[in-house]
């Protein structure tokens, strides 16, 4: 009995080896999608899978030294263990480039081995092509040399066209901080691409550069000497900029405030003109904003309020443009940009003392006198109203048997401008004929930036107004004469 059952034993043995031997499927490697070949003994360990790896390189015209063999999912047909697929991965390399195709094997077991019955590319996979070099320091600053980056220095420049412009010289040091390489789908048409990240420090001789850029290179792999060519250049932040200390003299503070010696003010508006030259005794102050830069150019606008303005607190706008000629900077011009845009004149007010009591002579064109004018402004307000008192007083008459006019008006700080309205007309006598008079309805007066007076702009009615005190200033008309008080409360301080 027992023999009878070791027997049995044996032959169930017998047939499980059998029937494992007689499997096909079992001469193939697993699906373990790990590399499986040995680039030193130029096999994958499996006679059909070199057999493959040859028919596939040979078939597809796959270029390149196989470096790695996968097998990343086998399906295989369980019913008649002679059929199988095959999804594999192939990846070659050359000198330069590093392919990897992916493709789907039909395989059939015939004659007693396993042979390719056919192949096509796998959909599900992108087969790719990768360079095996990043972009170098130096090609970088190969690709840089002559290239311009067009950007803002700072946020609130003037002009949007500032740029960098590097040169072989001029690039101090490059520093590559990040790269990604990204690999083309073969097939597509399209380029690997290389994204980096650099830092570069340069210099154009009158300024020193510090700057984050983003930079992109592809690969043409089309061309015969496949390399990597500049695609683009973008900066990533703003750049910070150090001046040399040739630059930081020349466009000073002090060098700007020099610089305006010899620039008169030129303020013109209805044919009246002033050619004040600005100087550090006719400036109470003067500022300057940031230096504006466009390449080898730099604009600089300055702030400067007049000194010695008795009635209004003088405001002017100076642009300084300089230009780099390789080895200094030369001054290009100094232009006065209206405190407003109407295209006026070059200043404003920021303030006003108008209150008080003035004096002029009135003459005819020939320049006889034929009247004298007083005023007392006693009042003006925050919103540019003001009123007070005049005297026309003609030649040859007692001041004091001319009764004053009320009057009301306003002025403009940005044209320093006052606009008079009287109460009443007066006719003032200005010749000796029984019609030799001229009716005032009202006065126009534009302050004189250069000599701090008011002046008159009416037609035909012609005279300068100086402040009591003022050289020339005759007799005043007091509040007490029309019966009134200056208002403190309403004064503009």
């Amino acid at each position: 009995m027992r023999k009878k059952v070791w027997l049995m034993g044996i032959m169930a043995c017998l047939c499980v080896g059998l029937t494992a031997c007689g499997n096909p499927l079992k001469k193939l490697p697993e699906a373990t999608g790990e590399n499986i070949y040995d680039a030193e003994e130029d096999t994958t360990g499996n006679d059909f899978t070199d057999d493959l790896l040859e028919d596939l390189i040979d078939e597809a015209g796959i270029p390149g030294d196989v470096t790695s063999f996968v097998i990343n999912d086998r399906d295989d047909n369980e019913d008649s263990k002679e059929r199988t697929e095959l999804k594999v991965e192939i990846t070659t390399e050359t000198d330069t480039l590093e392919y990897v195709y992916y493709y789907v094997a039909d395989c059939k077991y015939s004659d007693g081995k396993w042979v390719l019955k056919d192949y096509e590319i796998d959909e599900d996979e992108e087969s790719l092509i990768t360079p095996l070099v990043e972009v170098t320091q130096d090609q970088v600053k190969d690709i840089l040399v002559g290239r311009v980056s067009y950007y803002d220095y700072t946020p609130d420049d003037w002009f949007d066209n500032a740029y960098a412009e590097f040169s072989e010289d001029g690039i101090v040091e490059i520093k590559i901080n990040s790269q990604n390489v990204e690999s083309a789908v073969i097939g597509s048409g399209s380029d690997p691409v290389d994204n980096l990240k650099i830092t570069v420090v340069w210099t154009n001789g009158f300024c020193n550069y510090t700057g984050d850029f983003e930079l992109t290179c592809t690969y043409n792999l089309n061309s015969e000497s496949a390399e990597w060519k500049y695609q683009s250049l973008t900066h990533s932040s703003d750049c910070t900029q150090e001046m040399t200390a040739e630059t930081e003299a020349a466009l000073s503070d002090e060098q700007m405030t020099a610089d305006l010696a010899g620039y008169p003010l030129i303020t013109d508006s209805y044919n009246f003109s002033t050619g004040l030259v600005l100087t550090e005794d006719t400036m109470e102050s003067i500022s300057f904003d940031d230096i504006v830069w466009n390449n080898t150019s730099c604009t600089r606008r300055a702030n400067i309020i007049l000194a010695d303005q008795s009635i209004f607190k003088v405001h002017v706008i100076a642009d300084f443009t300089y230009s780099y000629n390789g080895s200094e900077w030369n001054l290009n011009s100094i232009k006065y940009s209206p405190g407003y845009y109407d295209g006026m004149n070059d200043c404003w007010a920021s303030d006003n003392d108008l209150i008080g009591n003035y004096s002029g002579v009135v003459r005819n064109n020939d320049g006889t006198q034929y009247a004298t004018v007083y005023y007392s402004i006693l009042t003006v307000n925050a919103d540019g109203s003001l009123s007070g008192v005049v005297k026309w007083v003609s030649s040859g008459t007692d001041p004091s048997t001319v009764e004053p006019i009320n009057f009301t008006g306003s002025y403009n700080e940005k044209n320093m401008f006052v606009d008079i309205d009287l109460e009443n007309s007066v006719n003032v006598k200005y010749g000796t004929g029984r019609w030799d008079y001229y009716s005032i309805y009202d006065a126009y007066l534009r302050y004189n930036v250069e000599t701090g007076s008011l002046v008159s702009t009416n037609y035909q009615v012609k005279y300068v107004l100086e402040k009591e005190g003022a050289a020339g200033a005759s007799e005043e008309v007091t509040p007490e004469e029309n019966g009134e008080e200056p208002s403190e409360e309403d004064a503009v301080e």
